[in-house]
């Protein structure tokens, strides 16, 4: 490399100039169109210095050499012409589509999101060229926006075996031999207190009142250190993380949900290790004296912002009544926090807190409202239901759409569950990536403490299908009796479809009034009517919908206005019964 040139990240603007940053150096230089050399967004890149900087104008250079390619993925929709197609990157600053030809399409269908692996790198008057190895889905399916980011910026999505197998070699009881190098405290009244939804629970407290006037105070966090030791499989995997990442109704964790949600969980009736901090704390809410140690506990009660709220309060009698004999400790909570929080303001503290929110999906998964959170009762369902050996969570599908009698599976929980679908007695189980099997759901909740919990979809909201309802009784009682909690006889006479996420999607071109002209159920060929979309003043068809390949229409549009986007079928296309 000459001594003038200066290596630096290439950061590219979607008009097509870009700027390099330099190590070390604040002020970024400006590289045109003609001086980028096809580099694209994110690559490291030597440049030479072409015009120095003048007033408010910046150091001009131009890149001489691509040193490395950042990407060799790259996310983004494929749009297809009769031979070859394109794929358009999420990422508007990458600087190129990217062509496929028909031979490195693979399953890729028009306007789904596809992963891209790059074969060749633009060069100049020629874009780039791939080769499509993943389909994630389609562009209005629920769910495929988030997995789309975690491949974009190749997020961490799954735990590698042997750190999954070093997490579960712990299991969920706490090693005895350390206990004597603890404190014993699992004879204290302790609680967690957190959110309705939360799986792993950190941080437990004890409060009590001493002889002297003063409060004793005790802070119980987890101790996730007994168990991530240095240079093992687990330490070297949360050191790549760093954190764990939320997303909107996903969660990717820094440490397996073995661990996380396991035995570094400070779950209610169970003895866990921790890190402790004791305080005694004057009315005056001056702290005495402080003792730090290693502890073991066991949590009296796993409660919920909402009950300790309706405790203080006194405003609900099922709730008083379930904790009678703690409302004591919860009053005695909330004298210590007003003296805590008296002397914080005292000291001119600054409370920047943010009321929680929750952001409202519409039918095809995209955000349309962020409202205040409310509380409900099926906030409490998990309780209720944890440790339950099977759970069956049966939707309706929408007013929108007619859904065949089916089970969602996540690829994650696949091979647990796919076993138990195919007694269910219904027609298709559909197991793919960004399944209804989101952080937030119930099912996931369920499988993530160990009940094994399936998704099923069928008929249409807010409407009765007798035929539906008598196919899946039959089911339920059969996967009862698989499990031992039945000894009658069943009678399933369905042997469902397995497929892979092998699923057409169908959405309206246009806006009208959609009349389906295909049986909802039956088997279907490639450029066969669906049904057509009409203006309904005029009653012109604005546009005929066919199907965009051979099989089986499991989802058909019963709700007749629509508009561009608007999902009107699904066709599976794969699969097998065996």
């Amino acid at each position: 490399m000459s001594k003038e040139e200066i290596i630096g990240t290439y950061r590219k603007n979607q008009k097509g100039f870009g700027f390099v940053k330099i190590e070390d150096q604040e002020d970024e230089i400006y590289i045109s169109r003609e001086n980028s050399k096809n580099a694209l967004n994110g690559d490291t890149v030597a440049i030479k210095i072409i015009a120095e900087k003048e007033g408010d104008k910046k150091q001009e250079g131009k890149i001489v050499k691509i040193v490395r390619h950042e990407k060799d993925t790259v996310v983004g929709t494929f749009q297809k012409s009769r031979n070859f197609a394109f794929v358009v990157p999420d990422d508007k600053n990458f600087g190129t589509d990217i062509f496929i030809s028909k031979a490195n399409w693979g399953k890729a269908r028009d306007k789904k999101k596809v992963l891209v692996q790059i074969l060749k790198y633009p060069e100049k008057g020629k874009n780039a060229e791939g080769k499509v190895i993943e389909v994630l889905g389609g562009i209005n399916e629920a769910g495929v926006d988030m997995l789309s980011l975690i491949k974009q910026y190749e997020l961490p999505y799954k735990f590698p075996d042997e750190v999954v197998a070093e997490a579960k070699a712990y299991g969920d009881k706490i090693d005895p031999s350390d206990l004597p190098r603890r404190r014993d405290l699992r004879n204290d009244i302790i609680f967690t207190i957190d959110g309705e939804d939360a799986k792993d629970l950190d941080d437990a407290i004890h409060v009590e009142k001493l002889e002297n006037g003063n409060y004793k105070l005790d802070v119980h966090i987890a101790d996730v250190s007994h168990y991530v030791r240095e240079k093992t499989e687990l330490d070297k995997e949360a050191y790549l993380r760093g954190t764990s990442i939320y997303m909107l109704g996903r969660v990717i964790p820094m440490l397996p949900r073995e661990l996380s949600n396991g035995i570094c969980s400070l779950n209610a009736g169970e003895d866990r290790y921790t890190l402790s901090c004791s305080m005694e704390i004057t009315p005056k809410a001056k702290i005495v004296s402080s003792d730090i140690y290693k502890g073991v506990i066991c949590v009296t009660e796993r409660m919920c912002y909402t009950d300790v709220q309706k405790i203080l309060d006194r405003s609900d009698e099922t709730v008083l009544k379930r904790y009678e004999k703690y409302i004591s400790y919860f009053d005695l909570m909330a004298e210590l926090a007003n003296i805590l929080k008296a002397k914080r303001k005292e000291n001119g503290y600054l409370n920047l807190e943010i009321p929680e929110s929750k952001i409202i999906l519409d039918e095809n998964g995209v955000a349309i409202d962020v409202k205040k959170y409310e509380t409900y009762f099926a906030n409490e369902i998990i309780n209720d239901v944890k440790g339950s050996d099977i759970a069956v969570d049966i939707h309706a599908s929408n007013i929108f759409l007619r859904e065949m009698p089916q089970v969602r599976i996540s690829e994650e929980t696949a091979d647990a569950l796919v076993p138990l679908a195919r007694l269910l007695n219904v027609d298709f189980v559909w197991i793919y990536p960004a399944a209804t099997v989101l952080q937030s759901t119930f099912a996931c909740s369920m499988n993530s403490v160990g009940t094994r919990c399936l998704v099923v979809e069928m008929g249409v909201g807010m409407r009765l299908t007798p035929a539906y309802g008598e196919q899946l009784t039959e089911g339920i009682l059969n996967l009862m009796r698989s499990e031992g909690m039945w000894d009658g006889k069943t009678h399933c006479t369905h042997t469902p479809l397995i497929s892979r996420d092998e699923v057409a999607f169908v959405n309206a071109g246009a806006a009208g009034i959609f009349m389906a002209q295909a049986r909802h159920g039956s088997s279907v060929k490639k450029g066969q009517l669906l049904g057509i979309i009409a203006d309904p003043l005029t009653g012109n068809i604005n546009e005929r919908v066919t199907a965009p390949a051979d099989g089986l229409l499991f989802t058909l549009r019963e709700y007749p206005v629509v508009y561009p986007g608007s999902l009107l079928a699904r066709i599976v296309t794969g699969g097998s019964r065996e």
